[in-house]
């Protein structure tokens, strides 16, 4: 029985109610106008653009595992977590805090190993329930999309209830009028910088919330003279529980962990914990959004400092508001929080006042503002991708462009619908306690049927489906039933007690687990992921097929059985303005062996994590009633302080250290724009010769000045440059050749040794050549004296430039005995080096006329010579289709000229490897709507005219064919093949071609021309979808769409600018297209274009299917 005065009074308010409406508008303001800002520095310096689709729902599934933790401990960090978790601390002792750790923790650990299957199995959903529908059909589809709308309302309610009641508490602003502008504040920088913003947000919010914890640990057990010290609390809990002893402590103290209502709390926290988690997609969000590799790491970094929050927080304020109710400076001295206070979550705001005055209530304040900021902006996106993708899009697919609208729309509709919620929950007498007790109640029956959608092949529709259902029923039951029995009356209040909620949520989160286990014993699924994989051929970042090498072909062809073919096409690419784009990193492709080891590290990690935070820390001193000493509860709090500091370092810093490169990037590019200088200040070009000979030593050598091993392709430059000057037998051009100058060369000073050295740390010059223009570096300065010569520079890529330099400056002269002697002309040379031209490209059309992977490697060896730097591969055209594919291999096997003529993945991968080893990266071409005839042999039903006649009245050149457009199938079809390509090559850049599109082809084609008339669309309106379509499928890749000139002049769509534009017909559309903003790849025919003759086109015999 409590000994505190009978009574109660209104909390002291310490603030005004201008702070209050201050931090929501004031705040929110900040965060909308920091987003804006943000988000146009994102879109002109990277390839991440909010406006994409990809970016705004998923953030590019580029989010590294410092962030994905940082961005848990915030998302996990809901302001209930705050006050509840002191709430119920002050209520039971010092073991609720613990157990709210352990009941959001485990749920992190465990949803780890669903993050790491969810990349296995569908790594290009967007939302959990598109891998419902994949896997299950409509019905499991519509019954979890209810659950999941469901979870929202209760999460929103609890964010946004919880906030409200602690800011009206401390500073008297009108409750209803924070529960609108609170969300309304937060949609706005939503809409500006989609997913991303809130993994920003989340980070200023952990920042912040980090502070703000350590602020109370120290103040509290350091220098409050209130406390000051653990010790001192351990002695004031002693009075307070001799006041106010807790029924069914041992002995009725707070400082044991045997506590009848701690075990119920947890049984609580628990249920309520994981229906949270497997019911929101906020939380599959974040796990779609991270980078496959690095899923799992992000959140078992993540479960581990979570837990430190609630137990850490939990404790310092639970125990505190307890010890310090007699204080007088408590707000509601003489009287005891009473429980209506306690439920509306201002035990932590109580004891902030008693030990800061005003300093403390501002914290507090702050804390929990962003609390609520962070994870309410998680659920905003969370909510406008279930609309827009599984209630829209399950009637009308929408394109890129649309969903962003729509997201936009159904995200500020969220916010307002969100304010009027909370309204009415708070008029209901609803508040953030009995949110948190009835969450388990509603949402734990879906738990393992969602749970086991991803993890377990053999849980079929049927056990999904009516197993959740079951569970339901049972929870409904066990939840009424309980309630009447235990508290006599069932009523709003009684059914949020802790009885009724165990009573309701244990019951359906067993029974719906029976259920299902038994469907699945009686009739298994066999289910083999194909469904919900394809998702993730359509959209995602990395194959989940595993790797696929299909048999080499062509790789032995003799060149010279091509003689009759057409001649080939070559465009000189000349002139790109320089980029400042930062290119997103693309991880390296992950197989399904891969990511199976990663789910069972993560099932290891969650077992352990689960196992000693459950049962063999607590079940003992729970068993044994201990209750802790002085010394004993001094090193409790001394453990959660250390562990919080911890969390702190990994959540605070690891973010900045892994993102430490690009930030660096995106600060200089910023300042540059901000000072005026558009482009990087470069030392000029030049070269300064003398008339002088050197000859090189028998032995000549080329040897680097670093204490390091070189990369491999540099070592092997390194080789073949000693090997080309020695085999090339280069001559000066004069009369008699070298033989002229035998003379001087025969006195001239020897040269031994050309050395190196590279500043930066050398990378590989493959990485290097596959950078975005200004990330590339390829200066480099080469000196070359009679005592030594040496060679500088930045990069591998830059010695690579030096080293052809240096090759093409010696000459060879012939001996009649022996090996011919080397020598250098007009020495000494000072030469300091860099591109006139950022793209020196070269383009290759193997499709009209096929090229095996030896001839290549030619080309390639002459490109590097002259340091050109991109191999534009038009691969693939009307004429064949060479590429063989792993997810369409009927387009090489009917589409090639034959078996031969095709390029494998293999031989794709040696081809790009050839190449990034000698500074040149790889531009893949999959020219579309046009040039795609040669489709038609494997699938005709994505092709409009194939092979009408005349075939000059539908086609630039035959055969006639082209992608249609405004069908889904063929849209998704293009995709999947833009996927895979991108998978491909390293470069930053993709080319979807996109030249002479014949307008007549799709006009006289029935299912075109049936689809304009119907949504009343011209055919620039579906040639733009498919743009965005193809473009946002692009740029999930963290790559540049590349086009020719005819979709930025001929056709009104909407490219983005940071697509690239070929011009390709005339240098006089140069301006035209400049002047629309796009950056400009000058290949204009007018300089170079070795042309076919269209009018001898080869013959070609197709199998039949």
């Amino acid at each position: 029985m409590s000994s505190y005065p009978e009574g109660s009074r209104d909390f002291t308010q310490l603030l005004g109610p201008g702070v209050g409406y201050g931090l929501v508008v004031g705040a929110g303001a900040f965060f909308a106008i920091f987003m804006i800002i943000l988000t146009r520095i994102q879109a002109r310096f990277t390839n991440l653009d909010p406006n994409s689709a990809n970016e705004f729902a998923t953030a590019s599934k580029s989010v590294k595992p410092g962030l994905i933790c940082c961005g848990i401990v915030s998302a996990w960090t809901w302001s209930a977590t705050l006050l509840q978790s002191s709430a119920a601390t002050h209520q039971d002792g010092l073991s609720a805090a613990w157990w709210y750790g352990v009941g959001g923790t485990i749920q992190i650990a465990f949803f780890a190993c669903c993050a790491a299957k969810v990349k296995q199995n569908a790594n290009g959903a967007v939302t959990f329930l598109e891998i419902a529908k994949a896997r299950y059909g409509w019905p499991c589809h519509i019954l979890f999309t209810v659950y999941f709308l469901i979870c929202a309302h209760v999460v929103t309610g609890s964010l946004v209830l919880g906030a409200s009641a602690t800011i009206n508490a401390l500073t008297g602003a009108n409750v209803i009028a924070c529960n609108f502008l609170l969300p309304i504040g937060i949609a706005v920088y939503v809409v500006a910088g989609g997913l991303r913003a809130t993994f920003i947000v989340d980070y200023l919010h952990t920042v912040i919330l980090f502070v703000v914890l350590y602020f109370f640990l120290f103040k509290i057990y350091g220098s409050s003279a209130a406390v000051g010290s653990p010790g001192k609390l351990w002695e004031l809990l002693q009075s307070a529980s001799a006041l106010a002893p807790v029924d069914g402590n041992a002995g009725g103290s707070y400082t044991t962990m045997k506590s009848n209502g701690g075990i119920l709390f947890a049984g609580c926290t628990i249920a309520s914990g994981f229906s949270g988690v497997f019911c929101d997609q906020g939380y599959w969000q974040r796990a779609i959004a991270s980078r496959p590799d690095t899923t799992t790491k992000g959140y078992m970094l993540g479960g581990l400092s979570w837990f430190a929050i609630p137990w850490a927080f939990g404790t310092v304020m639970g125990l505190s508001c307890r010890a310090l109710m007699t204080n007088p400076n408590f707000p509601t001295f003489p009287y005891a929080l009473s429980a209506s206070q306690v439920s509306a979550g201002l035990v932590a705001p109580a004891a902030a006042a008693t030990v800061a005055g005003t300093g403390g209530a501002v914290a507090i304040l702050i804390i929990v503002f962003m609390a609520a900021t962070s994870a309410a902006s998680a659920e905003l996106i969370a909510v406008s991708s279930i609309i827009t993708r599984d209630v829209i899009g399950l009637y009308r697919p929408l394109s890129g462009h649309k969903m962003v609208v729509a997201s936009h729309i159904t995200i500020v509709v969220f916010a307002v619908w969100a304010g009027c919620w909370s309204t009415i929950l708070n008029k209901a007498s609803v508040d953030l306690g009995w949110l948190f007790y009835v969450q388990g109640v509603l949402l734990t029956p879906a738990v393992i049927p969602i749970g086991l959608t991803v993890m377990s092949r053999r849980q079929s529709k049927h056990a999904a489906f009516f197993g959740t259902l079951f569970g339901t029923a049972c929870g409904m039951i066990g939840w009424m039933v309980g309630c009447r029995k235990i508290y006599g009356e069932i009523t709003i209040t009684n059914l949020a007690l802790p009885y009724s909620a165990i009573c309701g949520s244990a019951p359906g989160l067993i029974m719906s687990g029976l259920m299902t286990g038994l469907i699945c014993l009686i009739k298994p699924d066999n289910y083999d992921w194909k469904s919900t994989r394809a998702i993730a051929l359509s959209d995602s970042d990395t194959p989940s097929e595993g790797t696929i090498e299909v048999e080499q072909a062509g790789d032995n062809i003799d060149f010279d059985d091509k003689k009759e073919e057409p001649t080939g096409e070559a465009v000189l690419a000349s002139d790109l303005v320089a980029s400042d784009k930062l290119a997103s990193p693309e991880p390296a492709p992950l197989d399904v062996a891969t990511l199976q080891r990663v789910f069972v590290r993560a099932t290891i990690f969650s077992s352990i994590l689960a196992l000693i935070i459950t049962i063999i820390i607590p079940i003992p001193m729970f068993a044994s009633g201990y209750i802790f000493s002085r010394r004993f509860f001094e090193v409790w709090v001394g453990f959660s302080i250390v562990w919080a500091l911890f969390a702190g370092g990994f959540c605070v810093m690891l973010p900045v250290w892994e993102s430490r490169h690009e930030m660096a990037i995106l600060a200089r590019a910023t300042l540059r724009v901000a000072t005026g200088r558009t482009a990087k200040e470069e030392v000029p070009a030049f070269h300064e010769s003398g008339s002088d000979f050197l000859r090189l030593t028998p032995d000549f050598e080329i040897v680097s000045d670093l204490n390091r091993a070189l990369p491999d392709d540099l070592r092997e430059a390194v080789d073949r440059a000693l090997l080309l000057m020695r085999r090339d037998g280069h001559q000066p051009l004069l009369p008699g050749r070298a033989e002229a100058e035998r003379a001087r060369i025969a006195v001239a000073p020897t040269l031994a040794a050309l050395r190196f050295n590279v500043t930066d740390s050398p990378s590989s010059i493959s990485s290097e050549a596959n950078k975005l223009y200004d990330q590339m570096d390829e200066t480099y300065t080469l000196d070359i004296g009679a005592m030594e010569a040496t060679l500088a520079a930045n990069t591998s890529l830059g010695i690579l430039r030096g080293l052809q330099t240096f090759v093409q400056l010696v000459y060879t002269l012939e001996e009649s005995e022996g090996p011919a002697t080397l020598y250098l002309r007009n020495a000494p040379h000072h030469i300091r080096d860099r591109p006139a031209f950022p793209h020196r490209g070269f383009m290759l059309d193997t499709a009209r006329n096929f090229y095996p992977v030896p001839a290549l490697y030619k080309m390639l060896d002459t490109m590097s010579s002259v340091k050109m730097n991109v191999f534009h591969w038009h691969v693939v055209d009307a004429q064949s289709w060479p590429l063989v594919s792993s997810t369409f291999p009927d387009l090489a096997r009917y589409g090639a000229y034959s078996d031969a003529e095709t390029y494998s993945i293999h031989d794709v991968g040696q081809v790009v490897k050839y190449a990034g080893a000698r500074g040149i990266s790889v531009m893949l071409e999959l020219d579309m709507p046009g040039h795609t005839a040669s489709i038609a042999h494997a699938y005709p039903e994505y092709i409009a005219c194939h092979d009408a006649r005349p075939w000059s009245a539908y086609a630039a050149e035959p055969p006639a064919g082209q992608i249609t457009l405004g069908h889904h199938d063929a849209l998704l079809f293009s995709e999947r093949l833009l996927h895979e390509a991108a998978l491909l090559t390293a470069s930053p850049l993709l080319s979807t071609g996109g030249d002479e599109i014949n307008e007549r082809c799709y006009l006289e084609d029935e299912d075109t021309a049936a689809v304009m008339r119907s949504r009343n669309a011209t055919l620039d309106d579906l040639l733009g979808e498919f743009v965005i379509g193809t473009h946002d499928t692009v740029r999930q890749h963290g790559k540049i769409p590349v086009v020719w000139e005819e979709m930025a002049l001929k056709h009104e769509l909407n490219l983005g600018k940071d697509t690239i534009v070929t011009v390709w017909i005339s240098s006089a559309n140069v301006r035209a297209v400049a002047e629309q903003g796009h950056r400009i790849i000058h290949a204009a025919s007018d300089y170079l274009y070795l042309d076919f003759p269209s009018s001898r086109g080869k013959r070609r015999v197709v199998p039949a299917r």
